[in-house]
């Protein structure tokens, strides 16, 4: 049986927001978030997401989510929504085995309503991104706005499933039978060409959905699409938000992450490094 959402792309939304991408875009920036997770986003949009214009191209930055059953959060997600108008909530529980549904839901949103834009990034709530350096980063890979076959990541090779029972990644032989996964993309942040993105949403017509959102869509889906990854240059892998020697990060790197919660509060302090590098 072939999964509804996924396969068949039913997906509707509970918020959506679909006028948020109009005019001409260089880039529409997907953030996978939680509904619990409003702090982070506001954090987002006061840092590198409050970046919507930089040499002459335009960026979109929006929060995907799924639904919650907590009637009082799902109220402050709605009035979040309509004072930022950056939200799509697709119409599934927002859990961790939902991730795939949440990736494919972004891609389904800009195919629908942002179909015109150069670039799609999907990225974690828990990176920082340099938008001044992506901005001058895409507009240098595609000065005339036409680029395809184009997956930009950190790319994981030769790695298989857990299966240690105790991991939270951990993947039964009923799931994943094989004991290597393809090539596919770190996922805190990848990069897509228009073309790149929507052959990934054809592809999961027929690829068999997988709960680990990154194998499946830059791994399995891609192998389906003939998709081959670029590997991303020296400094655009992410660098951890360190408090040690963090401005000199903050110079050679277009991704920053807080992977633990202990460095959530080095993001601004980076934020601040990253506007004072670009008004030199």
């Amino acid at each position: 049986m072939r999964n509804v959402y996924v396969n068949l792309h039913k997906y509707e939304y509970t918020l959506n927001n679909k006028y948020a991408c109009n005019g001409n875009v260089l880039a529409v920036i997907l953030v996978n978030s939680a509904p619990d997770k409003p702090s982070e986003r506001m954090q987002i949009r006061n840092t590198w997401g409050s970046v919507r214009f930089h040499s002459g191209a335009t960026v979109v930055t929006l929060f995907a989510i799924a639904q919650t059953e907590d009637d009082k959060l799902q109220s402050h997600i709605e009035s979040e929504s309509k004072q930022y108008v950056d939200i799509i909530q697709g119409n599934f529980l927002d859990s961790y085995r939902n991730l795939t549904y949440k990736t494919v839901m972004g891609l389904d949103w800009v195919h629908k309503f942002c179909n015109h834009t150069k670039f799609v990034l999907k990225v974690d709530d828990d990176t920082l991104i340099d938008t001044y350096h992506l901005v001058d980063y895409l507009l240098q890979r595609s000065p005339d706005g036409d680029i395809e076959d184009f997956l930009y990541c950190s790319t994981f090779r030769n790695q298989g499933p857990i299966r240690r029972s105790d991991d939270k990644w951990f993947v039964p032989m009923t799931e994943y039978p094989y004991s290597k996964y393809p090539p596919y993309c770190e996922g805190f942040a990848y990069i897509m060409s228009y073309d790149v993105s929507k052959k990934l949403y054809e592809a999961t017509e027929t690829v068999k959905i997988y709960w680990i959102d990154d194998v499946y869509l830059t791994g399995l889906a891609a192998i389906q699409a003939r998709i081959t990854h670029t590997n991303m240059e020296s400094g655009h892998s992410y660098k951890l938000l360190d408090t040690d020697n963090l401005s000199k990060i903050v110079q050679s790197s277009l991704f920053l992450l807080a992977k633990y919660d202990s460095m959530r509060p080095n993001w601004d302090r980076a934020w601040d490094d990253i506007k004072s590098l670009h008004k030199k």
